[in-house]
């Protein structure tokens, strides 16, 4: 079973530079907590 994880709302824990976590440091969480697949959207532009 493969457990995918959206990204959205990220901006709202990692947006602020005092304030949250960096996106590394929730990927890893989410990982840690068992998920495969981070879905981070695409380079340019919305999905």
């Amino acid at each position: 079973l493969l457990l995918h994880i959206h990204r959205a709302m990220h901006a709202v824990i990692d947006r602020q530079k005092y304030h949250g976590m960096h996106f590394r440091v929730l990927a890893k969480a989410l990982r840690m907590s068992g998920g495969d697949h981070i879905h981070a959207g695409t380079v340019v532009g919305k999905l």
